[in-house]
């Protein structure tokens, strides 16, 4: 029964502290340490081999990954470009050159376009301002010339005499308020 027992403690206490975060680790090298460690010492080329594969295999899907990122840059150099209407690597010149030239032309074509465009905004909102001002002034007079006729109106009616018998001044000052011009206007 003590042999069921130090096994039992030798192999599931091992296995049961290695799933622990932090403790699994010595627990592991505690048990299995010491032949890990000779293997090593006599392995020790072989180590040095593997390690070197890990390293070379490491630096190779490193290289992969920088030449798939090239690859995609180019390609959406190449996209660029033909949006520009420019080639990212002409017949003959620099790569990328002309591209970059025709991508500033556009740019600058597009600041210019936009700085004559804000000019045309603008002075069309100046005109409308200037209407709108105009418009104002003209409404205010009008309702001031609709306000004294109406007072003249008013006065005329006044003046009308016992008979109800009405002048020139009468139509006058109807003609006004109904917003007609007087005789000398």
């Amino acid at each position: 029964m003590s042999a069921i027992v130090a096994w039992l403690l030798g192999h599931l206490l091992t296995v049961g502290l290695a799933s622990i975060p932090g403790v699994g680790g010595i627990a592991l090298l505690l048990r299995y340490g010491g032949s890990v460690i000779g293997w090593l010492a006599d392995h020790r080329k072989d180590a040095v081999m593997m390690l070197i594969a890990a390293v070379a295999a490491g630096l190779y899907a490193w290289g992969a990954i920088g030449r798939a990122d090239r690859a995609q840059l180019a390609a959406w150099g190449d996209k660029v470009c033909a949006s520009a209407g420019a080639e990212l690597q002409p017949a003959k010149g620099k790569r990328g050159a002309d591209c970059a030239a025709r991508i500033a032309d556009l740019a600058r074509e597009e600041r210019d376009t936009l700085k004559v465009s804000n000019a045309a905004l603008a002075d069309a909102r100046a005109r409308d301002q200037a209407r709108s001002r105009q418009d104002v002034a003209s409404a205010r007079a009008d309702a001031q010339r609709a306000a004294d006729a109406a007072t003249k109106m008013e006065k005329a009616n006044g003046a009308i005499g016992a008979n109800d018998q009405v002048g020139s001044d009468w139509f006058d000052s109807l003609n006004r308020l109904g917003g007609l011009r007087g005789p000398s206007e």
